[in-house]
């Protein structure tokens, strides 16, 4: 997967955090653990704009945008401007102002939300009297912020943070939220096609450990047919993961260790249709 700055890995993120779980939010009020704060502010293209809200929109994902009233590139007053408004507001996100320090003047078209144009760290987070800062405390965390501006992640792409890992006891191996191609993809087709998904984290996790696997020829078939499945992204096998991995199995093993005890201690409970034991 090429973390790239397109509409096609924009959708790849966006699923990302829908298959993780995440709650998309507006800034009616701080957010809670598991919601995503999605803003974006509109320097260039109210157009560009708009093909982003639908394909949030696609995705039940919505986002608050930050439009300028003091634009060089869009007219905000133009009729088409109006239109773009009414069409943001339609598909579900809300619209606030993306203002130029100090001037942050209501707009009646706007909701009361934004953020400065080009910040200065001295005003950047301060609160605006009759408006919320998308940046003010509460809202912002530096721990959880991501910053695209100018198609730069100031923290790395958020797609690997956003889909999250989870151990599967059947394969012995990791599996992350967005791993599950939709139907019809050339993802999904090689997946069905090499056998079941267990297959193919059972040899991640054989890859992860240094270990041979009769299951590698699996993860070698999706590698060639399906290059772009996120399974294959190196982090998913790296170190990390790896830790993860290892931790995760010490605590099946000993999970698998307590189940013995327990059941060794009255074995006649492991036994299909056995009769119950008189001394309970």
């Amino acid at each position: 997967m090429r973390c790239s700055f397109d509409l096609a890995h924009y959708r790849e993120l966006l699923g990302a955090a829908v298959a993780g779980g995440y709650r998309f939010a507006f800034f009616d009020a701080p957010p809670r653990a598991g919601e995503i704060l999605l803003r974006h502010d509109v320097d260039l293209s109210l157009d560009a704009a708009l093909a982003m809200a639908e394909l949030e929109s696609e995705l039940e994902a919505p986002a608050t945008y930050l439009l300028m009233t003091r634009s060089e590139f869009y007219n905000l007053s133009a009729p088409s401007a109006q239109q773009a408004i009414d069409r943001l507001r339609r598909l579900g996100p809300r619209v606030g102002l993306h203002a130029v320090y100090p001037q942050a003047e209501p707009e009646p078209r706007l909701d009361t939300v934004l953020a400065w144009h080009s910040p200065d760290p001295d005003y950047m987070t301060a609160r605006v009297a009759g408006f919320v800062n998308a940046m003010q405390p509460g809202y912002f965390d530096p721990e959880h912020y991501r910053s695209d501006s100018n198609q730069r992640w100031r923290h790395g792409c958020p797609h690997e943070p956003l889909a999250r890992g989870e151990f599967e006891w059947l394969s012995g191996g990791l599996m992350w939220s967005d791993e599950f191609p939709s139907l019809g993809t050339p993802e999904r087709q090689a997946m069905s096609q090499a056998g079941a998904v267990g297959c193919l984290l059972a040899a991640r996790a054989a890859v992860t450990l240094g270990q041979e696997s009769g299951f590698l020829p699996v993860w070698e078939q999706v590698a060639r047919h399906a290059p772009n499945w996120p399974g294959l992204r190196p982090e998913r096998r790296g170190e990390a993961a790896l830790r993860r991995l290892r931790a995760a199995l010490r605590r099946q093993d000993r999970c698998l260790a307590a189940l013995e005890t327990q059941l060794g201690a009255n074995p006649r409970q492991a036994e299909p249709g056995a009769a119950p034991d008189p001394a309970n």
